[in-house]
């Protein structure tokens, strides 16, 4: 599908929306942002399920086995899409750690994501949690002004502040271990 777009177009739209990211990359994570949710669309027993899995099956679960009930949240989708990253050649890495939906939340959640290393540019592609738009589904692109991977290589609590390339609200990506979230000492 990432072929398939027009690249000039894309950039121009890209430029239109002040949203600095190469189109090709942009192009990839858009593709697989659509395809998924075609293939897999939303499930409101997608917890319990997944749940029910692990318990069920344990040490002979399997990815596939997850995605073909539609049971999937953010590890196995992370997982996918830094397989089919992988796959087209663009440097990633997978992360398991917490992210914080407001400054004023007092706990993080677990949740895992993808880190995008494009030229010198790094991104945090959230590939569980789409941007909900008037034209539909897109990729959840986040730019950090903070070196995410230097601050989780000092092995602390730490949130990166994050900025969603296309609504432009922010997140918080990082790694916690457990205790409540002090915005001031925590966030970066």
């Amino acid at each position: 599908m990432a072929g398939k777009y027009d690249a000039q177009k894309l950039r121009e739209w890209l430029s239109s929306q002040n949203i600095e990211i190469d189109e090709k990359l942009f192009a990839k994570l858009f593709a697989f942002t659509k395809k998924l949710d075609q293939q897999y669309p939303e499930n409101p027993d997608r917890s319990k399920q997944r749940q029910e899995l692990y318990q069920e099956k344990r040490d002979a679960l399997k990815l596939s086995d997850i995605f073909e009930a539609n049971a999937a949240e953010c590890a196995e989708i992370a997982a996918l899409a830094q397989s089919f990253l992988q796959e087209e050649g663009v440097s990633s890495s997978y992360f398991s750690g917490d992210a914080l939906w407001d400054k004023g939340q007092e706990f993080s959640e677990e949740h895992s994501f993808v880190i995008i290393h494009d030229g010198a540019k790094t991104y945090i592609f959230d590939p569980a949690n789409p941007t909900n738009t008037n034209s539909g589904k897109f990729p959840s692109i986040y730019k950090t002004e903070a070196n995410f991977e230097e601050e989780m290589g000092k092995k602390q609590k730490k949130f990166v502040t994050a900025t969603n390339l296309l609504s432009k609200k922010q997140a918080f990506y990082g790694a916690n271990d457990g205790s409540n979230v002090s915005p001031e000492r925590d966030i970066i």
